[in-house]
């Protein structure tokens, strides 16, 4: 069996108020510097604040479908 090198295509997603952002795709493989993604979301707010949560997530962009690799 041939063992590929570890790889990812990662991709931030955000879910805040029924709306989903996505952060520019960046490739990532084993060994290598750790992956910045230095983006900025720009989130509606409004006062009193009626959605408490911003749901983050760290995705791997497949072919078929994406895959959750961690989320705060």
């Amino acid at each position: 069996m041939l063992m590929s090198k570890a790889k990812i295509d990662a991709y931030i997603r955000v879910n805040f108020k029924n709306k989903i952002l996505k952060s520019p795709m960046k490739k990532y493989s084993k060994g290598d510097d750790p992956v910045d993604f230095n983006t900025e979301f720009l989130l509606p707010c409004q006062m009193p604040v009626l959605e408490p949560h911003i749901n983050l997530r760290l995705m791997d962009e497949d072919m078929a479908n994406d895959e959750m690799a961690g989320s705060i």
